[in-house]
């Protein structure tokens, strides 16, 4: 599961998901910057935790909170 990352959260306010750098159902690696989130005037990127097959579950402009899934790996 990819989850956006409490820990680079700026506040408790959400993110817009701005863009994904693969598209749905592209192989990705262990550590790949599947996305990008902005939060006020901060860019967060989001790596891929493991290697395989991306899903994704937010689309660009979608709000998003802290330790939300927006997506997933499949092996």
């Amino acid at each position: 599961m990819i989850t956006t990352t409490p820990i680079a959260w700026n506040g408790d306010g959400p993110a817009i998901v701005s863009q994904w750098f693969f598209e749905n159902g592209d192989t990705v690696i262990e550590g790949d910057v599947v996305c990008e989130l902005m939060q006020e005037k901060a860019t967060i990127e989001v790596d891929a935790p493991a290697g395989g097959r991306l899903a994704i579950a937010a689309p660009v402009d979608a709000e998003v909170h802290p330790g939300m899934s927006i997506g997933s790996i499949s092996t």
